[in-house]
């Protein structure tokens, strides 16, 4: 697989280097997928049960290969089974903070992978191992307004895999950074705390 990823020791000097506001359909005028990279998609869901089929007809219209699914806020329901995506693997997460709660990750059968369900402070989380790259899935509710205990389980774990040669962070943590004039407070005391 072909090596794009970059390495930086400290967040804030993440920056996005171009957004584009298109129709999903147009998206592959500004991405390059060759057919040796592996493609992740991540999607917030609300709802595994009642969004998927809409999900499935958007990820249809993007006309690329997706190699690895994650999806956030499933709502995962202990006494019903998470749909199955042909040509795909299913993997959810079992420990749930709140009802919204629940990742969900399927993985392109022809890959040789390794999933796990990592316990993280108030939050569900999936490891996937492929080849040299670790992926985490993780979804932290918003209801959880300290965010010092999920950033210090996250850091420990991260502590556990620094050896991996690749590490992907994607999901839907729900801590903003950057101070808004009007927020919620509830925004503003997970940025704070």
């Amino acid at each position: 697989m072909d090596s794009k990823l970059t390495h930086t020791n400290e967040l804030d000097e993440l920056e996005v280097a171009e957004e584009y506001v298109c129709p999903i359909e147009e998206m592959i005028n500004h991405i390059k997928v060759n057919n040796d990279d592996l493609t992740i998609i991540s999607q917030n869901i609300c709802s595994i049960y009642s969004n998927l089929d809409d999900f499935l007809t958007t990820l249809t219209r993007l006309q690329t290969k997706v190699d690895i699914i994650i999806l956030t806020e499933c709502k995962l329901n202990p006494c019903k089974p998470i749909p199955q995506i042909c040509n795909y693997t299913g993997h959810y997460t079992t420990k749930h903070v709140n009802k919204c709660d629940g990742v969900v990750v399927y993985v392109k059968h022809c890959l040789v992978n390794d999933t796990t369900e990592i316990i993280l402070n108030g939050a569900s989380c999936l490891q996937i191992r492929i080849d040299n790259i670790t992926i985490l899935g993780i979804y932290r509710s918003p209801s959880k307004i300290n965010a010092s205990g999920f950033i210090d389980s996250l850091d420990k774990h991260l502590g556990t895999i620094s050896s991996a040669n690749n590490i992907v962070i994607t999901g839907d943590i729900n801590i903003n950074l950057i101070l808004k004039d009007e927020e919620h407070p509830q925004v503003s005391l997970n940025r704070t705390n």
